[in-house]
C-alpha cells in the first residue's frame, strides 16, 4: 500500500498562554519552527491522523484556531529576511525552500 509523505504548513492562534506554550513545545518536537507560529510539517495520513489527534487534545477548538495546508509537490517555501534554518548545517529533512536575504547597507 502507497501512504506517501507530504509537507504541510501548520499556524495557530491560541488564547490561552498555557495552551499556547504546551501546543508550541510538542509542535517543536513534531515539525520545523518557521516562525513563532507557523511549523512545516511532513508525514502520511496516518502519521496526519496520530498529529491531529495530539493537537486536538492541547487546544480548544470552541476558542483556539489551527490550521493545516498541504503543500504541492516540488514547491519550495519562500524566506525572506532571517532564515530560521541555521547557516552552515545541512539537513536533507528540511522542506524544500529557498531564501533570499538582501544584503544590508549602511
Amino acid at each position: 500500500m502507497n501512504n506517501p509523505k507530504h509537507w504541510y504548513l501548520l499556524a495557530y492562534d491560541i488564547r490561552c498562554k498555557r495552551r499556547l506554550q504546551k501546543t508550541h513545545k510538542f509542535l517543536r518536537t513534531q515539525a520545523y519552527a518557521l516562525q513563532e507560529s507557523v511549523f512545516a510539517w511532513h508525514g502520511n495520513a496516518g502519521e496526519l491522523d496520530q498529529l491531529q489527534t495530539k493537537l486536538m487534545g492541547l487546544i480548544d477548538p470552541r476558542k483556539d484556531d489551527l490550521r493545516g495546508y498541504r503543500l504541492p509537490r516540488h514547491v519550495a517555501i519562500q524566506l525572506w529576511g532571517s532564515s530560521p534554518f541555521v547557516d552552515g548545517i545541512f539537513d536533507n529533512g528540511y522542506p524544500p525552500h529557498a531564501h533570499m536575504q538582501e544584503e544590508l547597507t549602511v
